[in-house]
C-alpha cells in the first residue's frame, strides 16, 4: 500500500469517526438554556443548605412550552427541611448564584397537607404558627427576557415551637 493510500485511509476513517461523534453529541444533547440555570440557597442563619431545582418550562419571548418531566410539589421525595426560630434573631433567607435570573420570584407556600396558602407572591410570606411545618415552592426564570428556562425549588420550614 501506497504512504498516500494510507494517509487517505487514515484522513477518511478519522473523518467517519467525528461524523459519528457529533451525530451522537447532536442526539443527546440538552437545551442550551439549561447551561444558565443557577443555585438556590436557603439559611436560617445557623445552617446553609443548596436546594435541587425542577425544570419546569423553557420560554421564549411569549411562548411558554412546559416540560413532560416536572416534578411538581406534591411528588417531590425528600424536599430539604430547615428550622425556623420565630423568635430568635436568625431569619429565614433565600439566595441566588450569581447567574443571572430575569422577572420576578415567586413563592407559593403550602401547609403540610400541601394546601396552598399563599399563592404566586415575591417575597417569601408566610405565617410562624409554632410546631407547624410549611412547603415553599420558589419559581425562578434564569437567563435573559427573551429566552429563559423556569426552574422551581422546594424547601420545608419546621416553625420551632411547642
Amino acid at each position: 500500500m501506497k504512504k498516500d493510500e494510507r494517509i487517505r485511509k487514515i484522513i477518511i476513517l478519522i473523518g467517519s469517526i467525528m461524523t459519528i461523534i457529533g451525530g451522537f453529541m447532536m442526539l443527546t444533547r440538552g437545551n442550551p438554556l439549561d447551561s444558565v440555570i443557577g443555585k438556590v440557597i436557603i439559611t436560617n442563619g445557623r445552617e446553609r443548605m443548596q436546594i435541587d431545582g425542577y425544570k419546569y418550562s423553557y420560554n421564549k419571548n411569549d411562548k411558554s412550552d412546559s416540560i413532560e418531566t416536572f416534578i411538581p410539589i406534591t411528588d417531590a421525595d425528600n424536599i430539604p427541611e430547615i428550622d425556623y426560630v420565630p423568635d430568635s434573631e436568625d431569619q429565614i433567607a433565600v439566595s441566588y448564584s450569581e447567574k443571572s435570573y430575569t422577572g420576578n420570584l415567586n413563592y407559593t407556600v403550602y401547609d403540610s397537607d400541601f394546601n396552598i396558602l399563599i399563592d404566586n407572591q415575591p417575597n417569601l410570606v408566610m405565617p410562624a404558627e409554632k410546631g407547624k411545618k410549611y412547603n415553599i415552592e420558589v419559581s425562578v426564570n434564569w437567563g435573559e427576557d427573551e429566552s429563559s428556562v423556569t426552574v422551581k425549588y422546594y424547601f420545608a420550614i419546621n416553625i420551632a415551637g411547642e
